[in-house]
Order: C-alpha cells, then structure tokens, then sequence
C-alpha cells in the first residue's frame, strides 16, 4: 500500500519521511522475499528527497534472512549512491543506520555480494570513522552520553560483522581493530551499561535529536533501553558464536 501510494503521488520531503519511516517497519513484514525489490524501487523515488530515511529503509530490508541475489545488490547500490549525501550532512543517526545495512549485508547475504566485500567493509568502516570523529568534538569528559551511545551503536554493528563469516581480517584492517575480542567485549558493556540506565537514555532522547532519531528508527514505540538491549543481545550472540568457533579450531 505504502509503495503504490508513493508511486502514484508526488511528495514533499516531509511526506517522504513519513512514508519511508512507516516502510522501514513495514517492510520486515513482507509475506514474500521476492516482494522485497518491488517495494524498494517504487519507494526508490522518495529516497532523493529523504536520503536519510531511505537509508534506515534499506538496513530494514537488509536485516530479512531471506533475499533472492537481485535485492541484495539492489539494497548495496542504492546503499553506495546515497552514502555520499549522507557524509555532506552534519546528521550523525543516519551514517549509523547506514552502517547497520552494510553489516546487516555482510552478516545475512553475503554469499550474494562476495566479490564486493571488500568495498562493502571499506565503506562500513569509513562510516563508523565518521561516526566517532563527528561525536569526539561534542563528547563530554564522562558518563552516558548522545556521542558515546551513537559510538557503542556504530562499533556494535560494525563489530558484530567482524566476529561472522571470517570477515574479521578485512574489518579489523579498514576499521583499525587490533584487539577484536577486547574490544567487543567493552563495546557489550557499555551497552549493557547504558540498558540499566533507562532514565539516563529518556533524557538523552529529549536533549539530542540524532540519539532520539535513531531510537525511533530502531524500534516503533521509541524506546532506548529496548533499542540498545536488542544490539547488546546481537554482539553477545555473535561474540559467543566466535568465542566456540576458534575454542573448537584450537581443540583441533
């Protein structure tokens, strides 16, 4: 409904928002994969006058565990055309989000983008770079905070793609991890931290739109603790899972 009524009308870029914000949910709820690629393309369009929401759109999709090879490179171009606008604005929720689809790609589909993993990690790691270097000007000295949070998020996602499939060589080399199990593990308990300090996130949310902006892209009732427990829970899985895989290897 949403993509044949963006089809069908020409919208400002607040009804664009709009509609890509309802899709990003209601696209994790398509009943086919193969009806993934159409959605995409007819809300393609709205992209332009909403880049940043087309991006939360596409790491949507991105997170299915089932798509056919021909929207997975559709969600990595349209990825790679609007990453550049995203890096123009000073917004610092969407290079997150962006980051989110490449890791969502890397760690779901990338039987179907392996001889683009190289580029797809470059561009994860050069977003996850711009992340703490546009948060580390604003950071104050300690505690919870919009930047250290946005920080967590980004190393959590791009962390979570170096501990799956035998990608951590490449991710540890573009993203300058030397110690990736240390640093996973810190990254896990500063949000860990964070999800026992509800009150502390609500009153981050009031005062830092990119941190509040994210929390409403990642979850529709707009809850931070659930939001930053739900990526704690995905590094913990994918920390553990490595954890067995090199312990079995050594046994060997």
């Amino acid at each position: 409904g949403l993509a044949a009524l963006a089809a069908g009308a020409e919208a400002d870029e607040e009804t664009a928002d709009l509609l890509l914000y309802a899709a990003s949910f209601a696209v994790q709820r398509v009943a086919h994969p193969a009806a993934v690629l159409p959605v995409l393309a007819a809300l393609r369009p709205l992209g332009e006058k909403a880049p940043h929401r087309c991006i939360s759109l596409l790491a949507a999709a991105s997170e299915l565990e089932t798509l056919d090879p021909g929207t997975v490179q559709y969600i990595y171009d349209t990825l790679q055309q609007l990453s550049s606008r995203l890096l123009e604005a000073e917004r610092r929720w969407p290079l997150v989000e962006a980051a989110r689809a490449y890791s969502n790609l890397l760690r779901n589909h990338l039987i179907h983008i392996w001889d683009r993993r190289k580029g797809a990690v470059a561009d994860m790691c050069r977003l996850y770079g711009e992340v703490g270097k546009r948060g580390a000007a604003a950071a104050p000295n300690g505690g919870l905070s919009a930047q250290r949070l946005l920080d967590a998020v980004a190393g959590a996602l791009v962390l979570a793609a170096a501990l799956h499939g035998g990608l951590a060589p490449l991710v540890q080399r573009h993203c300058g991890i030397r110690d990736l199990v240390g640093e996973a593990e810190a990254v896990r308990s500063a949000l860990e931290e964070a999800a026992a300090h509800p009150d502390e996130l609500r009153e981050i949310m009031k005062n830092d739109t990119d941190f509040a902006e994210w929390v409403t892209t990642s979850t529709s009732i707009g809850d931070a603790g659930i939001a930053v427990e739900s990526l704690r829970t995905l590094l913990t899985h994918q920390l553990a899972n490595y954890k067995l895989v090199h312990a079995l290897d050594e046994r060997d």
